[in-house]
């Protein structure tokens, strides 16, 4: 698919996620295009290197984001096995 629904709180699409398409399909899910989130996922891998801690304050600075959108973007690189939470922060695989 070329889309991909990333749970949230949000109730709309924020207009600062240039990688955001469309509306939201709930109240608790983002619709987000799938080749943005593999752009997403290499520009992590590309910044943190394999061990490396990141943190919720540094994605937002990356991408511009505020926390709201950052929250749900981390979780979906932990389920993708890109990273994994320990505590506040994620660890990179």
């Amino acid at each position: 698919s070329r889309f991909t629904s990333i749970n949230c709180a949000a109730s709309s699409v924020p207009t600062s996620f240039k990688t955001c398409v469309g509306s939201a399909t709930s109240s608790q899910d983002l619709l987000v295009a799938r080749a943005s989130l593999d752009r997403f996922r290499a520009l992590a891998k590309e910044r943190f290197k394999p061990g490396a801690a990141l943190d919720v304050g540094e994605v937002k600075d990356l991408t511009g984001l505020s926390r709201k959108y950052v929250i749900p973007l981390l979780e979906w690189l932990d389920k993708e096995r890109v990273t994994r939470r320990v505590g506040a922060s994620r660890i990179v695989l």
